[in-house]
């Protein structure tokens, strides 16, 4: 099985836990809903969103870009520039940063 067809996030909420599988290649999306949870959408971010950062996936390499306007960290430290992620980073978006969700 090729590391591509095996890359997802992972994400913590609360009491709860899903898992969000990552495509082949191309641009997703993450923001905060208005109760705080996290959407995962293909394609560009919105100007009104929440906490939004861009995961861009090409064959298994997945890279993490903090959006303008929004906080993210990767592994508890801050990253404003895009970084590739490996399996097992812990990413950590919008205002509240207390409990960061991984990704695998």
């Amino acid at each position: 099985m090729d590391r591509a067809s095996t890359a997802y996030l992972l994400i913590f909420a609360g009491d709860s836990t899903r898992i969000e599988p990552l495509p082949d290649q191309g641009s997703l999306c993450l923001r905060l809903g208005e109760g705080g949870e996290l959407i995962v959408a293909g394609g560009e971010a919105g100007s009104g969103d929440a906490g939004v950062a861009r995961l861009l996936v090409d064959h298994g390499s997945v890279t993490v870009e903090e959006l303008e306007g929004s906080t993210l960290q990767v592994n508890g430290e801050r990253s404003a520039k895009p970084r590739v992620l490996a399996a097992g980073d812990m990413l950590s978006i919008g205002a509240d940063l207390s409990e960061p969700s991984p990704l695998q």
